[in-house]
């Protein structure tokens, strides 16, 4: 095989399948690299999820080898402009470099499969945006069906146990599809233009102009998640930006005094004129985060405690305003922004921060219908996609106010960050004293146990430890390397030493 390609060009698309692999799976960490009469073909799979990619490039000697893809982009960050790429059957070449590589015959191919059903057509930013949205709760253990993606009536749907994430697709299909975990694997091939959908008894095809992908289905029922989502419930109104900022800075305190990592439980509170963050942490409960986030008049107070890394995950990728629907019961809330994004989230329980006062929503609150309009209009295009090709995209610009709460908010958190490290450092150290001390108390048990009488003294001489018993000198193997006098004089290995210094231990 002989081919000549862009430098970028390869390494956006081994970038785009760069996912980890099981350990016991060392073929799979590469990728197929085919080169044809049809052009440039790149491979990829975990057993689950097959895709290939097209790449532009000048095709000299057809043939196929394997790349191992960490290695191949540890070197294309060295390279520049058009190389060259040869397999002469043992090693490949990329530019001045040679890696060896793995039997291509080895590697698995992907399913034919000639019973397609055609189910519709999808925009690519679109399914990006789904899958970017739902990829959080990413599975691909095996574990039980809420671990994976359900496609129905146009939504992505998937759940982890103790939230819900529901984005709209716009792929009108009644029949409810259950797919593999490995779908989220996705979320960094570029899909763009349109791209035709199709289904066999096995896997889900995506195809589009530049790539395509086969995503395995699980023979699993999920459960009706649509009987989840409350219908009714109080809204909420709250800034996803000020809402993010927020939680971050909360998680990045909690994180630099407490252990914790993944569990943050948070007080969202509306009070009378304000929209706080609460929380009391610390063991003796005397450490407590307080932040106000926005100002408004309610009529009332009301509280939702939620485990903020959850809660940060799943609004990660939202912008401007949100509604949280308190629907009155221990249910969960629901937030959504109404045209695309669905979220359920279970409620934590209150605790017993003594310091921090949980306001119930009150009994005869109207509770309104939650309304939801699906408009896939409103689904944001890749500004990381428009930038590759040129596209200069204006975002709007924040008032000052705004631009002066958000740059506090940012001081605070990179604050409370550089306290983590410097815990996180802090630990490291005293986790390295503590290392050298166990060593040392193992050697000093190693000495003990070596002498023969019960008594015995050892010495530190040029930094090394010897057993002196009887007139012998041992090494920490037992084995004889000297003798010594009663005054200190010896000779160990052929040179004569004095001893400096020497600790005599006697055993109960």
């Amino acid at each position: 095989m002989r081919i000549y390609i862009d430098t970028k060009e390869i390494a956006h698309a081994l970038k785009s399948i760069n996912w980890p692999s099981k350990p016991n799976e060392i073929i799979l960490e590469n990728a197929l690299l085919v080169a044809n009469n049809q052009g440039i073909q790149l491979f990829r799979t975990n057993l689950d999820l097959y895709v290939t990619i097209n790449i532009q490039g000048k095709v000299q000697e057809a043939g196929l080898c394997l790349i191992p893809i960490k290695k191949a982009l540890a070197i294309l960050k060295n390279c520049k402009g058009e190389i060259l790429l040869k397999f002469d059957g043992e090693c490949l070449r990329i530019g001045d470099y040679s890696l060896d590589t793995m039997p291509a015959e080895e590697y698995p191919l992907q399913p034919s499969d000639d019973d397609w059903k055609a189910i519709g057509t999808i925009q690519g930013h679109v399914l990006a945006y789904a899958i970017k949205t739902t990829a959080p709760w990413k599975d691909n253990s095996g574990n039980p069906a809420l671990d994976h993606f359900c496609l129905k009536n146009g939504q992505l749907v998937t759940s982890e146990g103790h939230t819900l994430c529901l984005v709209e697709t716009g792929l009108q299909h009644e029949q409810q599809l259950t797919l593999n975990g490995s779908l989220s694997l996705l979320e960094k091939v570029d899909l763009e233009g349109k791209i035709h959908v199709a289904k066999t008894e096995e896997y889900l095809a995506l195809k589009g102009d530049n790539f395509e992908a086969l995503v395995r289905l699980m023979d699993r029922q999920y459960p009706n998640y649509e009987a989840i989502f409350p219908t009714k419930g109080y809204p909420l109104k709250i800034n996803a930006e000020a809402l993010r900022n927020g939680l971050k800075e909360a998680i990045a305190y909690v994180r630099a005094i407490t252990k914790r990592k993944k569990e943050i439980p948070i007080h969202l509170q509306w009070l009378e004129d304000r929209m706080e963050i609460r929380g009391v942490y610390g063991e003796d409960k005397k450490k407590e985060f307080r932040r106000t986030i926005a100002e408004h008049q309610m009529q009332f107070a009301v509280s939702i405690v939620l485990n903020a890394v959850w809660f940060l995950t799943a609004i990660k990728n939202l912008r401007g305003e949100l509604t949280i629907w308190h629907p009155g019961e221990k249910t969960g809330i629901l937030v959504t922004d109404g045209k695309t994004f669905k979220y359920l989230q279970m409620p934590m329980a209150p605790g017993d921060d003594s310091a921090i006062e949980y306001y119930l929503l009150p009994e005869d609150s109207p509770l309104q219908e939650i309304p939801y309009a699906p408009d896939l209009s409103a689904i944001p295009k890749s500004l990381k996609k428009a930038k590759r090709k040129g596209i200069k995209r204006k975002a709007a610009k924040p008032s000052m106010a705004q631009e002066k709460a958000l740059a506090e908010l940012k001081a605070r958190a990179d604050f409370w960050e550089a306290e983590a490290l410097k815990k996180e450092v802090y630990i490291r150290n005293l986790e390295a004293e503590l290392e050298k001390l166990q060593e040392s108390h193992r050697a000093l048990l190693q000495f003990q146990a070596l002498r023969p009488n019960g008594k015995g003294r050892y010495a530190v001489i040029d930094g090394h430890q010897y057993l002196f018993s009887q007139g012998k000198i041992l090494d920490e193997d037992g084995s004889e390397v000297g003798h010594y006098d009663r005054k200190g004089n010896g000779e160990i290995k052929g040179q004569s030493f004095k001893i400096q210094r020497e600790y005599v231990i006697a055993l109960n």
